[in-house]
């Protein structure tokens, strides 16, 4: 997701929509929340994969009720080191790739240059 792209409004709300409903959701939902994880934490290093783990479901949580699960005790309880603003980067990423992995949005089209 490039800074530049934001999330359409509802978004959010969509896939935390998604996440509490895990359970009684289509196998291709399921696959979209897979790819959402993968989606994630990218740049962690393969020895820190429990670290990566444990911030897929610090935003996974986040997503489902961020007034139950702040910022500030995410960080505390899984014992992340991330700023506030780059979890929220993490955050929207998973939310990008959930919404265009579930086909709840399209991918932006290419921009191309005029012709000359």
């Amino acid at each position: 997701m490039n800074r530049e792209e934001k999330l359409p409004r509802g978004v959010m709300r969509a896939c935390a929509g998604l996440l509490e409903s895990e359970e009684a959701l289509t196998p291709a939902c399921r696959r979209a929340i897979g790819a959402a994880e993968n989606a994630v934490g990218r740049t962690y290093a393969p020895e820190a994969e429990a670290q990566r783990q444990q911030l897929i479901q610090a935003v996974k949580l986040s997503l489902v009720n961020r007034k139950k699960w702040p910022y500030e005790t995410l960080m505390r309880g899984f014992d992340l080191s991330l700023s506030y603003n780059a979890f929220g980067r993490e955050k929207k990423k998973f939310c990008y790739e959930l919404a265009t992995a579930a086909g709840l949005m399209e991918l932006p089209a290419p921009r191309r240059e005029p012709r000359r």
